[in-house]
């Protein structure tokens, strides 16, 4: 993986796809599910970042509960989205990856419950 980051399909201003996003495609494919959710307690944010999307893409039954269980995941991974990019929050990626409204309409997408559950955990741990 190259270094702790996140890319989407196309990025940067001639639209490149890269090989840290075919190495994505290939575990999307490859891994097992249950890899996938150990993958959730890896170190590097970009792993987990990366599981999560690919259990989001596979329409793992438990997205909601592992999204609200990384509720505080407030280490920061770069991600490269198109020709934008910037250090965020593990938790805003994977936040982007189950918005309705985002562009990866393959993924399984969470409703507004899911999104007030982790806001009531990130409050209550940030007490």
């Amino acid at each position: 993986m190259e270094k702790n980051e996140i890319h989407t399909e196309a990025i940067g201003y001639s639209g490149k796809r890269t090989r840290q996003y075919d190495r994505f495609v290939k575990l999307v494919k490859k891994a097992e599910i249950e890899e996938l959710v150990a993958l959730m307690k890896h170190p590097k944010p970009a792993v987990r970042g990366y599981a999560f999307w690919a259990l989001a893409k596979r329409h793992f039954e438990a997205l909601e509960e592992i999204f609200v269980a990384h509720a505080n995941d407030e280490e920061l991974v770069f991600n490269m989205q198109g020709c934008m990019g910037g250090d965020a929050p593990a938790i805003e990626f994977t936040e982007w990856v189950v918005m309705p409204n985002m562009p990866d309409s393959n993924c399984m997408k969470s409703g507004n419950s899911a999104f007030e559950r982790v806001r009531v955990v990130r409050r209550v741990l940030n007490e």
